[in-house]
């Protein structure tokens, strides 16, 4: 017998022929109070976070604010991963970028932003919830600004809520953040600078 088999055999034996079950606790599955405006609530926490936040009620013209933010912040081209709506976009003067096939990480970091939705975004932690929908994690992690925009149906109050958005997924709390040794704050080192959420509907 090799040392391995060794080991396993006194944990065996250690364990004996029967194992006891274990109730594990679900307290964890809880929601809000009841009344609570989970939309106000994520908008909050998520400027918390120094995310830009803007609402755009109704959802009338997410287009018409796609493009006031890529004249404001100088935006001449955009990622744009192939689960986004097409009317996000319709009449935005930029140059869009798509994935397929896949950029590289180059030519990521050249451009200057990448839109997309969620798949779901929590009330409680100010959290983004992003699915396959939204592409591949890179397109989300090298371009220095990242647009996201919420639908208001999307966003729920716990985190247990989002659990069955089907992996693989990618949770974003904010913009990319990190601090040094003596607390300096830093952006930009792990993900987007800047994060603008635009939360469509009421």
């Amino acid at each position: 017998m090799d040392a391995r088999e060794e080991v396993l055999a006194r944990i065996r034996s250690a364990l004996g022929p029967r194992r006891e079950r274990v109730d594990v606790p679900r307290d964890y599955r809880r929601e809000l109070p009841e009344g609570t405006d989970v939309v106000g609530l994520f908008a909050g926490r998520v400027a918390d976070y120094r995310a830009d936040v803007r609402r755009v009620p109704g959802g009338a013209d997410v287009a018409g604010e796609v493009g006031r933010v890529v004249r404001e912040w100088g935006i001449r081209s955009l990622v744009v991963p192939p689960g986004l709506p097409g009317e996000y976009l319709s009449g935005v003067d930029v140059e869009f970028r798509g994935d397929s096939p896949p950029l590289t990480t180059a030519e990521l970091d050249d451009c200057d932003a990448v839109i997309t939705e969620c798949a779901a975004a929590v009330a409680e932690t100010g959290s983004l919830v992003l699915g396959r929908d939204q592409g591949r994690r890179a397109l989300t992690l090298i371009p220095d600004r990242h647009i996201c925009v919420v639908r208001a149906e999307r966003v729920v109050g716990t985190v247990p809520q989002v659990l069955s958005v089907p992996p693989p997924v990618t949770w974003v709390s904010g913009p990319s953040a990190t601090s040094d040794i003596e607390l300096h704050r830093v952006e930009g080192v792990h993900g987007p600078r800047t994060l603008l959420v635009l939360i469509v509907g009421s």
